[in-house]
C-alpha cells in the first residue's frame, strides 16, 4: 500500500493526460531520498502516451510496505476515481491487487476499484542530444510567444494549418514561433536565456535555423500546465521535448515545411500606409457594424481626415474610429470579421497595422507589436465584398 495527497495526484494525472493515452503508466519507487533537514521523499512517476506524444509528471508518495520499484498499467478511469474521491479525502490510500488498484479514503468506507490493463506502447524519446538544439527560456515569454505566434493554427483542410512551427537561431539566441492558414498567418520572435546546438566542427547542428513543426493541439494543451520560471526545450530530427518544473512533455514532429515565402512576407516592414488604433475602439467599431446584420464581413478604409471608416458590405451600418496616428491611406478593403476579432484577442491594447496598395502583397493587412519581451507580426488577407448570408 502507498498513500498520496489527493490534490497532488489529481494535478499529476492532469499533466500526464497531455500524452493522450488510454491508460496511465504508474511507476512506484519506494527509494527514500534524503532532502536534508531531516526531510525525506518517495516518488511515483505517472505518464500517458498515445504513441505519438507523451506527458510525464512525478508525485510524492509514502509507503512502508513496498520494497522495490513496481510498475502498473492503470485504466484511464484512474483520473475520474481520484476526482470523485477528492471532495471527501485529502489523502488517498492505494492498494495494488492482481487486477486492480483499490483506492480509498482513510476510513476505508469509500473505495473505488480501478482496473489494471495490458501494457500499451509508450513514446520513447532518445536521451542522446547529438544533433539536437537545446534551449532555455522564460516560461512567461514562451506562453506569450505561443499566444501571439501560434493562435492561427486550426484543424482545417489546408496542409500544415494544424501545425505550430519553431525555428531556433543559436547564434543570435532567438526563437521564432509561427502558424498559418490560407487566410492569415502570425509569427512571434523572442530572445532565449540559453541555447546550445549539439553539433561539431565537422558537422554543424542540423536542428538549427530549420522549422520544427508540432501539432498545435499538443502545444495548446500543455501550455496551461507549465509552471516555474523557465522551460527547457529540445528539438532533433524527429522529436520535440519540453520540460517545466511540474512535468515533461514530448511529441513526434510533423513532416513538411513552412511555406518558404511566408516568413519573408511577415518580416517585410515596408508600407504604403500605416496606422495605430486602440484595440478597444476597433472592437467597438466591429461590434457596431455587425449589429442586426447577418454579414460576416466589413469594409475598411482611411478617410481624408485620418479616421478609419468601417462599414458593412451592404452599407447599412457604418462608423468612424479615430486613430492615434496614421501615414498614407488604406484603400477600401473587405475582411472577414472573425479573423479581425481573432487578431484583436492577441494584439494587446494597441493595434498597429500597415499595408501596400500595389503588388502581390496589396491584399494583405499586417499587424505588428511587442509585448512582454515578445515581438509579433500577423497578417490577414482581404476577401471579395460579395454579400453573404449564413
Amino acid at each position: 500500500m502507498f498513500t498520496v495527497n489527493t490534490e497532488n495526484l489529481g494535478n499529476t494525472l492532469d499533466y500526464a493526460s497531455v500524452g493522450g493515452g488510454k491508460c496511465y503508466v504508474l511507476l512506484i519507487d519506494p527509494t527514500v531520498r534524503d532532502l536534508g533537514d531531516g526531510r525525506t521523499m518517495q516518488l511515483a512517476s505517472v505518464c500517458s502516451s498515445n504513441g505519438d506524444k507523451i506527458g510525464t509528471a512525478n508525485v510524492e508518495i509514502r509507503t512502508t510496505d513496498m520494497q522495490k520499484a513496481e510498475m502498473f498499467y492503470v485504466s484511464g478511469m484512474l483520473r475520474q476515481a481520484v476526482a470523485s474521491l477528492a471532495p471527501i479525502a485529502d489523502t488517498l490510500y492505494i492498494e495494488p491487487k492482481d487486477s486492480c488498484l483499490e483506492i480509498s479514503d482513510e476510513s476505508g468506507e469509500s473505495m473505488i476499484k480501478v482496473p489494471l490493463t495490458e501494457k500499451e506502447a509508450i513514446l520513447e524519446i532518445p536521451n542522446s542530444t547529438e544533433g539536437a538544439v537545446m534551449l532555455r527560456m522564460k516560461r512567461e515569454e514562451f506562453v506569450q510567444a505561443i499566444r501571439v505566434g501560434g493562435y492561427v493554427a486550426a484543424s482545417t483542410q489546408m496542409a500544415l494549418s494544424d501545425a505550430i512551427g519553431f525555428k531556433v537561431d543559436a547564434e543570435n539566441k532567438t526563437i521564432k514561433i509561427m502558424s498559418f492558414r490560407a487566410e492569415m498567418a502570425s509569427i512571434a520572435i523572442t530572445e532565449l536565456a540559453q541555447v546550445e546546438a549539439m553539433g561539431s566542427n565537422e558537422r554543424p547542428c542540423p536542428a538549427v535555423n530549420v522549422w520544427h513543426l508540432v501539432n498545435y493541439q499538443f502545444i495548446q494543451e500543455l501550455v496551461p500546465k507549465l509552471t516555474g520560471e523557465a522551460v527547457e526545450i529540445g528539438f532533433n530530427d524527429k522529436y520535440m521535448q519540453l520540460m517545466s518544473s511540474s512535468a515533461s512533455f514530448g511529441s513526434k514532429k510533423m513532416a513538411g515545411q513552412m511555406p518558404a515565402g511566408l516568413e519573408k512576407i511577415l518580416a517585410d516592414d515596408s508600407y504604403d500606409y500605416t496606422g495605430s488604433i486602440a484595440s478597444k475602439k476597433l472592437q467597438i467599431g466591429l461590434n457596431i457594424i455587425t449589429v442586426g446584420s447577418e454579414e460576416n464581413k466589413v469594409v475598411m478604409e482611411t478617410e481624408d481626415n485620418g479616421a478609419l471608416k468601417i462599414s458593412s458590405v451592404s452599407l447599412s451600418n457604418k462608423t468612424m474610429v479615430s486613430q492615434e496616428k496614421h501615414d498614407g491611406q488604406m484603400p477600401k478593403m473587405t475582411f472577414y470579421v472573425p479573423f479581425l476579432k481573432q487578431i484583436l484577442k492577441v494584439c494587446g491594447e494597441k493595434v498597429q497595422y500597415y499595408g501596400k496598395v500595389r503588388g502581390n502583397q496589396s491584399t494583405l493587412l499586417l499587424f505588428t507589436g511587442k509585448e512582454n519581451g515578445v515581438e509579433y507580426r500577423s497578417c490577414v488577407a482581404a476577401c471579395n465584398n460579395k454579400q453573404e448570408t449564413e
